[in-house]
């Protein structure tokens, strides 16, 4: 193990409160099985089947994400519900894996679209600088794009166009004595 894969790792931990507190192993298990189930479940109903068994998942989440003998796929689904629990571990957290070129494609892909869906509320701009850096990357540069642009249009605030404008305008007025 490199030295710069060291200091990542504590970097995560530290970030996410690891060193502070101890993850209930039962706990860990369940969420565990619940990423491995192999059948296409919605995203919806893997993150309501985690929160039944805890009320805030993230630590859980990253110390799973970061399991060597987890597989790819259940990591990935791990880094994607990060999305819903914005924290700054898991920030933390998903910032190293988008910067860690040892990281597996895919997972350093939902670690950007997580990154973007569940950040950019809070500070687009922090979020636009940090993805924007990785635009150009060979492997991961579509994915960043096409997360910043969803984040983008999934963030933005209602602009009708002139015809909703003029719609509104309508039925602002009131109705004259001829109808």
């Amino acid at each position: 193990m490199n030295i710069r894969r060291i200091i990542i790792l504590i970097t995560l931990l530290y970030g996410t409160g690891l060193f502070a507190q101890s993850l209930n192993s039962a706990t860990y298990k369940e969420i565990k099985k619940v990423l491995l189930l192999t059948s296409h479940q919605r995203q919806s109903e893997v993150k309501l089947s985690i929160e039944r068994l805890t009320p805030e998942p993230s630590a859980y989440l990253v110390a799973l994400a970061s399991d060597p003998q987890l597989r790819i796929y259940a990591k990935q689904k791990a880094i994607s519900l990060l999305q819903y629990y914005p924290t700054s571990g898991s920030e933390v957290f998903l910032r190293a894996r988008i910067a860690d070129v040892s990281v597996h494609r895919s997972l350093r892909a939902s670690a950007a679209q997580s990154y973007a869906s569940g950040f950019y509320r809070r500070d687009a701009a922090r979020v636009e600088a940090f993805l924007r850096s990785f635009q150009a990357d060979r492997t991961i540069g579509v994915s960043v794009l096409s997360a910043l642009r969803t984040a983008r249009i999934m963030n933005r605030e209602f602009v009708p166009d002139e015809r909703q404008i003029e719609q509104i305008r309508q039925q602002r007025q009131p109705p004259t004595k001829n109808q």
